[in-house]
């Protein structure tokens, strides 16, 4: 994903299951930054979402969030 100074707050959720919440702020703002790395998903079908919160780091501007890709190993 981006990061950058505007950037918000994203809940990972794999098979219906949150994993993490991602902190997209970043002090200057930087492309196709790897974000999170899941393990183990290969052996079936995975449903993964990224929902955005609507909240923010402290020192973050903003609420954005973008995904620039998913990359399957």
């Amino acid at each position: 994903s981006t990061v950058g100074p505007n950037r918000g707050l994203a809940q990972v959720w794999i098979n219906g299951a949150k994993v993490r919440t991602v902190d997209l702020y970043a002090p200057t703002q930087q492309a196709a930054q790897v974000v999170f790395v899941a393990e183990g998903l290969l052996t079936a079908d995975n449903t993964i979402e990224v929902r955005p919160t609507g909240t923010r780091n402290d020192a973050s501007s903003g609420y954005r969030v973008d995904v620039d890709a998913f990359v399957l190993r």
